[in-house]
């Protein structure tokens, strides 16, 4: 069960947010709390617990990204 629950949630990330995870300009999480905020007070706890597994799955692959930018000396 848990295995199957894992790889819904990677689907989920996969499908539901990649351009989140190669967000050049805002980081995913800024995104993601401006997006969250904006819902009614009915929406809010509903769209965190749909959206945190992929933004806990996305997390590491930006900051992948930020370090490999960062290293590379790409500046923005």
């Amino acid at each position: 069960m848990r295995r199957l629950v894992a790889v819904v949630i990677a689907l989920l990330a996969l499908v539901a947010a990649p351009q989140a995870a190669l967000a050049e300009r805002d980081d995913p999480w800024s995104v993601w709390a401006r997006e969250v905020t904006q819902r009614s007070a009915y929406e809010v706890p509903l769209a965190v617990l749909a959206s945190i597994p992929c933004m806990l799955v996305i997390t590491p692959f930006w900051l992948g990204q930020l370090a490999y930018d960062r290293i590379a000396g790409d500046d923005e």
